[in-house]
């Protein structure tokens, strides 16, 4: 869950940021040889949009900034990417059953390589998966150099601009491949465990997405933009809030982390899940 395409609050256009993992699936493979966990490179992805969903719109400007690739984003994307490991990652068990994820070793040269290693592998990944990001949201902002460089893009088609248009069309393809690529298995089975964990993360991003609708009934200058905005935003941080729940459960032996569902990538690609770099997170948002 995440902010819808369009203008942020804070004056910012970026399509969703749910779609972003997209964009780092064909660098999955080639990064693998250098040690790099999937899951860094999915976490990097997201990683500038997370000041939007704690409204640390102040941050925006520079986490969407070339400068702030390897810096803030590399810190933020560090931090998340702790998280996902701690309690993202057990959670996944309950709320995604499905075929088992391979068990296979720690990035970097396995469980025996040196610490620095395996940190530097994730650092890559995150400011490689922060690239993307960058690349991605610079055909869909007005002035950037990608929209600069595709002319139509910022030409006028109906009541939109072109870049406007992209991100819309953007965030649905992404969406939509990593719907294909990380469908569950045919063989999952719900227990009346995962469906209790999924009405618990329901119930607590729609009550986060009833508190930004409330949020947004006053003082937005835009209030449909705006109070979806803060709807999303409110929405998606309750609901992550209560997949750290169920994870840090699980992690502290309330529970069992088995049946992982594994995105259905290409042979040969790591899994995005298992220890070499944990599953998908399924953070939402803006890119």
């Amino acid at each position: 869950m995440g902010p819808p395409a369009g203008r942020t609050d804070a004056g910012v256009e970026v399509p969703f940021t749910g779609s972003h993992p997209a964009a780092v699936l064909p660098l999955l493979r080639p990064l693998r040889r250098l040690g790099v966990p999937p899951a860094a490179l999915v976490v990097g992805s997201l990683a500038p949009d997370l000041p939007f969903f704690v409204t640390v719109t102040s941050l925006t400007a520079l986490t969407h900034s070339t400068a702030g690739v390897g810096t803030i984003d590399l810190v933020i994307g560090a931090v998340a990417y702790a998280g996902w490991q701690l309690v993202g990652r057990p959670a996944l068990g309950v709320l995604l059953p499905g075929r088992p994820a391979p068990v296979t070793g720690s990035p970097a040269g396995g469980r025996g390589a040196a610490w620095w290693r395996r940190a530097l592998a994730v650092a890559l990944g995150l400011v490689v998966g922060a690239g993307t990001h960058l690349i991605w949201d610079s055909f869909t902002h007005a002035g950037m150099w990608g929209v600069r460089r595709v002319p139509w893009l910022a030409e006028s088609f109906g009541p939109l601009p072109g870049y406007e248009w992209a991100q819309y069309a953007s965030s649905l393809a992404g969406l939509s491949v990593l719907a294909v690529r990380c469908a569950p298995g045919s063989s999952a089975t719900w227990s009346r465990r995962t469906y209790r964990a999924w009405a618990f993360v329901i119930g607590a991003a729609l009550t986060g997405a009833a508190l930004g609708v409330w949020a947004g009934l006053g003082g937005e200058p835009d209030p449909i933009r705006g109070g979806l905005f803060l709807t999303a935003t409110r929405g998606g941080l309750a609901g992550l809030l209560a997949v750290a729940m169920i994870g840090a459960k699980v992690a502290l032996g309330g529970g069992t982390e088995k049946n992982v569902s594994a995105c259905n990538l290409p042979a040969g690609s790591a899994p995005l899940t298992g220890d070499n770099g944990g599953g998908l997170p399924g953070g939402g948002g803006r890119q």
